[in-house]
């Protein structure tokens, strides 16, 4: 600490890491040496980091159940046609099938 000018040390007293900040004085009498628990301010980071985490694995989630509904619901109408022109193709011409352009018709 006393050969560099500035920085920033990790040390590790009884199993709890500190970390200190220094700097010498403008009059290079003195150091100034700032002393802080690694904890106490990587805290909040890794408490952001589970929020932010846990919120893109729940939008992701609710992206992919959405996007499955919407496929779902596009595709309904298609494979209701498929099959009925599945059975036209072998011949089935005397059923009847009705098809819903729209949902809200009856």
């Amino acid at each position: 600490m006393e050969t560099e000018r500035f920085g920033v040390m990790h040390v590790n007293v009884n199993g709890t890491v500190h970390t200190l900040a220094f700097t010498h004085s403008p009059d290079e009498n003195f150091i100034y040496v700032i002393d802080i628990l690694q904890d106490e301010y990587l805290g909040p980071l890794h408490q952001t980091t589970r929020l932010i985490s846990s919120t893109v694995a729940i939008s992701l989630l609710v992206s992919a159940l959405l996007s499955w509904f919407i496929t779902k619901g596009i595709t309904a109408p298609f494979q209701s046609m498929i099959k009925g022109m599945q059975q036209v193709s072998l011949g089935g011409l005397n059923g009847c099938s009705y098809f819903r352009l729209s949902p809200y018709e009856k």
